[in-house]
């Protein structure tokens, strides 16, 4: 008797700790759930990635991302043009909808270009604390800021 309830008690410790571990893992996946904690801040570009090598962000203007809860809409910079676009939700995760922007004539665009890429491109959005972060599997594309 007392082996049995030491052997259900170790598996209940073990199967704690197995969700726990889980949980862990994905918890900086923005979801429906948390989706609250986007929205209200400006969040600016930090870091961009393109081919596996960081971009220069420095040159142009400062490029940003909003999120709108209400309605379900992002907007921001680009570098040089504005967008704005949706957002949903697919298998419980934030997915970019089709995003539209201005088509003003830039002279840097290496952001412009690698930043919409990256709203396209990407697979999972992370939030940890005051960063936001795009992927693409397990290769990052872009990082943000509050």
């Amino acid at each position: 008797m007392k082996v049995k309830f030491t052997l259900v008690a170790m598996f209940a410790i073990f199967a704690f700790l197995g969700f726990g571990c889980n949980t862990m893992k994905s918890s900086g996946l923005v979801t429906p759930e948390n989706v609250n904690q986007l929205v209200g801040s400006k969040w600016n570009l930090s870091q961009l990635m393109s081919n596996g090598s960081a971009i220069d962000i420095s040159k142009g203007k400062p490029a940003f991302i909003e999120f709108n809860k209400d309605d379900s809409r992002v907007s921001g910079s680009l570098g040089c043009n504005n967008f704005t676009g949706g957002y949903k939700f697919e298998e419980g995760k934030l997915k970019f909808g089709p995003l539209a922007s201005t088509k003003m004539m830039c002279t840097e665009m290496a952001v412009e270009d690698a930043l919409s890429k990256a709203l396209n491109d990407a697979t999972d959005v992370k939030l940890n604390g005051e960063k936001l972060q795009l992927f693409k599997g397990s290769d990052l594309l872009a990082s943000f800021t509050k």
